[in-house]
């Protein structure tokens, strides 16, 4: 799966399926298990393939294997392999293999294996 970072998330998200309620802070996803602010919330045994989801406003969003939802406004996304939909952004987003569909961004918005869709 890789690593995938949620920065100054205030409020819930979803991991394949599962809801995060009430985090504050710092959030990582890594093959190990769901860390906040450092501090494990769940520890896996064997890697699982992840879908995130993000609901309410976030500054940023880095990942390296995982399909990513916001279901609001975001400053920066970073996918390597993964989906990225979310409503605007207020800078760049990035994706390297992946369809990227979103709001309004008011940077710059690139894919290298994939489609653009706005609004």
């Amino acid at each position: 799966m890789g690593t995938t970072i949620i920065n100054s998330i205030r409020g819930s998200f979803y991991a394949n399926g599962k809801k995060y309620e009430n985090i504050n802070g710092r959030v990582e996803i890594t093959d190990r298990g769901i860390f906040v602010n450092g501090k494990p919330i769940e520890e896996y045994k064997e890697p699982p393939v992840f879908k995130i989801i993000v609901e309410g406003n976030v500054e940023s969003i880095e990942t390296e294997n995982a399909d990513v939802e916001v279901k609001g406004t975001v400053n920066t996304v970073s996918s390597k392999n993964g989906n990225v939909n979310c409503g605007d952004v207020t800078g760049n987003v990035d994706s390297k293999n992946g369809n990227v569909h979103c709001g309004r961004v008011a940077g710059d918005v690139t894919t290298k294996n994939g489609n653009i869709f706005r609004g």
